[in-house]
């Protein structure tokens, strides 16, 4: 657990610090490469602090199913596409999301205790379900 701190500190750190590049890359990646956004580099980089900050949080609370799928979703949806504060929302409403299934898990059938990931996969199944419906 203690590893876990600076690589969550380290990742999410990263991932701020590219959100501006990320801005660029929406314009199109001619337009940010006009601008001086190194496209591949940036990918790598943005592939492995997600690498970082995924193994940290599977390895804190456990596979979760959805909530690395809902969470920036509904952000995108509020925020539109400014990764300046997609990033941070995002992080931030993953968490709400998985204390508010770890509640209702402990609330629905007590004394048992439901897993929450079963609560996740409750809201998440229909939120996708409803995103593919409105993509088509």
């Amino acid at each position: 657990m203690q590893l876990l701190w600076p690589c969550t500190l380290i990742g999410l750190v990263l991932a701020i610090a590219c959100a501006p590049r990320l801005n660029l890359i929406n314009l199109g990646e001619d337009a940010a490469r006009s601008l001086g956004v190194r496209i591949g580099a940036l990918r790598l980089l943005v592939f492995v602090v997600s690498l970082l900050l995924v193994g940290a949080s599977v390895c804190a609370v456990g596979p979760i199913a959805f909530v690395g799928l809902i969470a920036p979703n509904i952000a995108r949806q509020w925020l539109g596409n400014d990764y300046r504060w997609l990033i941070p929302i995002s992080a931030g409403l993953g968490a709400a999301i998985v204390l508010a299934s770890d509640l209702i898990s402990r609330a629905v059938a007590f004394p048992v205790e439901t897993p929450a990931g079963v609560v996740t996969a409750l809201i998440g199944a229909p939120f996708f379900l409803f995103l593919a419906r409105r993509a088509l």
